[in-house]
């Protein structure tokens, strides 16, 4: 399973321009961002686990 980190300060939250929550962003493993979404997500649903695949192998 992915790893969750908390952005205590919000100095990530600040340099990636989040400007409500919920955000979901997807990093790369070289930490380049390579989607996001605003809003709520159901990220078990069978359309997010698509994307998500389809982000992995990206």
């Amino acid at each position: 399973m992915p790893s969750q980190r908390r952005d205590s300060s919000s100095a990530l939250a600040h340099e990636m321009a989040v400007l409500g929550l919920p955000v979901t962003v997807m990093l790369s493993p070289d930490g380049a961002k390579i989607a996001r979404m605003t809003g709520d997500a159901e990220s078990n649903s069978e359309s997010a686990m698509a994307i998500i695949s389809g982000l992995i192998d990206y």
